[in-house]
């Protein structure tokens, strides 16, 4: 008999994720304070750089495409034993990313970089065998994340020198590409369906605009051209609001589970915007970090796991009010840290520690309200 937690990749990748956010940020916050040190291969800032994309960030990447990818193919792509297959793989990559000094770097690399091929095998079989070539570039993402973890280990190793830095850069910007051509299908039908407005729409010209630009940026950062990828940023900062016109967002501040993607998409316009116009202003490039890692990707996935795990649970798609909570401390938490990196000085530890520790907060409610769901079978009897 098959465990509930195991019919949906949503489920155990959702709960893993929301597990490892209210874990990895407090060892972090340790690792500021000075009570910890983590995997000695990588300095402690690359650490928490790569555990947030390639471990936190990924997890919540896989469960969703694992469900998504079944959704659009009407195909398996992982349940019971090859999904826990596939939840052990990307915990062991946590453990060796941890305690990677009672291990040699290459089993280190080894480990954490076998859950990304992985995962695109899952995905990539009912792809290809449904012919869904709209969604075939989910693979090449997938193939270009592993090779900038790959790189990060390299570093790590001391076979490159320098680049785990651009290559956590790149990451982020393709983990939004991703996010800008999901965003935009999705977010105006969501709006339209909860408030009723048949004029909300998408924009797909400017959707295409808004992923090139921050593609660009992306190999932009990747050849450490600077100036080129300023003027690229602020370009597609004005697309991606421009997206977001027809979406009905001063409307939705009454639905939650509306207003939370939202709020979330704004902060990809933020971060681009810090991004052209920090480096002038003299503010540090973790302020713009900060506003696409804990803004743009921390609230647009706890905002997406809660929707999801509602609606795939066979649960009411109405966030609690506890859960409304939860969005606002995500991405006050954010807030925080974006502002006081840009304020500078001792403001940029006092605001890691608070707004971190609202961050991990966040993920923590998401927790005590969805295990029980996660770990139960639909109350309709549907499978999934």
């Amino acid at each position: 008999m098959q465990l509930p937690l195991l019919a949906n990749g949503f489920r155990p990748f959702f709960f893993v994720a929301a597990l490892y956010a209210v874990l990895v940020i407090p060892l972090w916050l340790a690792t500021l304070i000075g009570n910890f040190q983590p995997n000695l291969s990588f300095p402690p800032m690359y650490w928490h750089g790569h555990e947030m994309l390639f471990g936190f960030t990924m997890a919540v990447v896989g469960g969703f495409l694992l469900t998504a990818v079944s959704n659009w193919t009407k195909r398996v792509t992982a349940v019971g034993a090859p999904l826990a297959f596939l939840v052990v793989l990307w915990i062991a990559g946590r453990f060796a990313m941890l305690f990677g000094d009672f291990l040699p770097q290459v089993a280190i690399a080894a480990v954490d970089l076998a859950f990304v091929p992985a995962l695109a095998v899952a995905i990539g079989r009912p792809l290809i065998a449904s012919k869904n070539q709209r969604t075939y570039a989910l693979l090449p993402i997938t193939g270009i994340l592993f090779a900038a973890n790959a790189v990060c280990h390299l570093d790590a190793m001391g076979v490159t020198q320098g680049l785990a830095d651009r290559a956590l850069n790149v990451a982020i910007d393709l983990i939004l590409v991703t996010i800008i051509l999901i965003t935009g299908r999705i977010i105006p039908v969501f709006t339209r369906n909860e408030l009723g407005l048949q004029d909300l729409r998408s924009m797909p010209a400017l959707d295409k605009a808004t992923a090139l630009g921050m593609a660009f940026v992306g190999l932009l950062d990747a050849a450490e051209i600077t100036e080129v990828a300023i003027l690229v940023a602020a370009v597609t900062a004005l697309f991606a609001l421009l997206r977001m016109r027809f979406w009905g967002t001063a409307q939705t501040f009454g639905s939650p589970l509306v207003w939370v993607l939202h709020i979330g998409s704004i902060w990809i316009p933020i971060g681009l915007s810090l991004r052209a116009f920090g480096p002038m202003l003299g503010l540090p490039a973790t302020a713009t970090s900060h506003a696409f890692t804990a803004g743009a990707i921390g609230t647009l996935t706890l905002g997406m796991m809660t929707r999801v795990s509602l609606g795939h649970a066979g649960r009411n798609l109405v966030a609690s009010t506890a859960m409304a909570g939860g969005f606002t401390l995500v991405t006050l938490g954010a807030t925080i840290l974006v502002a006081t990196a840009a304020i500078g000085g001792t403001s940029i530890f006092h605001g890691a520690l608070a707004g971190g520790t609202l961050w991990a907060l966040s993920f923590a409610i998401y927790l005590a309200l969805f295990t029980p769901a996660l770990f139960s079978a639909r109350p309709d009897g549907e499978p999934g």
